[in-house]
């Protein structure tokens, strides 16, 4: 994988990722059931596509920071409606 840059995202703690490389190392030493979560998935398939097919940075960083913001709000925290 690639370690291109993207906006530093300050994790939890205060850690910054500011890398694709520390972002597939942030989600790989995740528990495994946060790990295995779908929005984890996602964020790992967005990080793929960026690193594999030179994809926009901000696809990774907006895959990673909406899995952070369900972890920071529970699994169970939905986006209300806005309409």
């Amino acid at each position: 994988m690639g370690s291109g840059v993207f906006r530093p995202i300050i994790l939890p703690g205060g850690k910054p990722l500011v890398a694709l490389r520390d972002a597939a190392h942030y989600i790989i030493k995740l528990p495994k059931a946060e790990h295995d979560a779908e929005d984890w998935e996602a964020a790992m398939q967005t990080l793929l596509l960026v690193a594999e097919q030179d994809g926009p940075t901000m696809f990774a960083r907006i895959g990673v920071m909406r899995a952070l913001t369900r972890l920071r709000m529970g699994t169970d925290w939905q986006p209300q409606n806005l309409s």
